[in-house]
């Protein structure tokens, strides 16, 4: 048994190590999922956000922190459009990480909702494309990466609605396609293993299934969002992405008025 802790602790500490002393060339984010009900409606998040601390917690000094801003507009009763903007970063702990870096993403999309007819069942179908640059700096300032990514993607997601809260989820798939924007690497190994990386996983499918809850009053809700991502950018001793996302926040809700509803004024 003592062994086997011994073994347990020593496996996090490697993990540890190995994710703490890379540059990040991918993060994780939220999903838009308004979940409307009729035209007119105007949702409104803005978000404490955490790339990497979600769930691997022992981690947490590797994460980077920063906000999120959700936005979305039911065009229609059955079309919206949507718009997200990120800005995270990681100042890190010189004694124990090499790097820090930070990025900021931005996507546009929209697409289609519904409700089921005793309106408790939510579903959307949305679309659209994300762009993001993530910088990283070594302490020793003589070290960079520099990366932008293009992300087009598709969302579906159905939840669960009432008047005080709210439960959804989002399996999103997405295709990151990443480029370098300039690298400057002392350490032979690691520069080869972000070659080879690049050549192999610069562009990728991948499934991001994510989690939303609402609790609160009708118009104002706090937001939870969790949401993980299958992307792989990694060798067997360097980890260069980030894959889970959290994040703690508010949603506003500004009710629409359908046809039938105006007609009556």
């Amino acid at each position: 048994m003592k062994n086997r802790i011994q073994n347990i602790c020593f496996a996090v500490f490697i993990s540890f190590a190995i994710n703490s002393c890379s540059p990040i060339v991918y993060s994780n984010v939220g999903h838009n999922a308004p979940m409307f009900e009729k035209k007119g409606e105007v949702s409104i998040n803005p978000s404490y956000a955490s790339s990497n601390a979600a769930l691997n917690l022992y981690q947490s000094d590797d994460a980077s922190r920063g906000f999120g801003f959700q936005g979305g507009y039911a065009l229609s009763d059955k079309v919206a459009i949507i718009s997200s903007f990120y800005s995270m970063g990681g100042e890190g702990d010189p004694e124990i990480q090499d790097w820090k870096g930070n990025g900021t993403y931005v996507e546009f999309g929209g697409g289609i909702y519904g409700r089921s007819q005793n309106k408790k069942i939510g579903y959307e179908v949305l679309g659209g494309i994300g762009f993001s640059g993530i910088k990283n700096k070594n302490f020793n300032g003589l070290e960079y990466l520099n990366v932008s990514i293009t992300k087009p993607f598709i969302q579906p997601s159905i939840g669960f609605i009432s008047k005080y809260f709210e439960c959804s989820f989002i399996p999103r798939i997405a295709y990151v396609s990443i480029e370098d924007r300039g690298m400057r690497i002392n350490d032979s190994n690691r520069l080869s293993d972000l070659r080879r990386q690049f050549e192999k996983n610069n562009k990728q499918v991948v499934f991001e299934p994510g989690l939303q809850f609402r609790f609160g009053f009708e118009n104002v809700k706090m937001q939870l969002q969790w949401s993980f991502s299958n992307f792989n950018f990694s060798s067997d001793e360097v980890n260069f992405h980030h894959d889970s996302y959290g994040s703690i926040g508010l949603n506003f809700r500004i009710k629409g008025q359908n046809e039938n509803e105006l007609s009556n004024y």
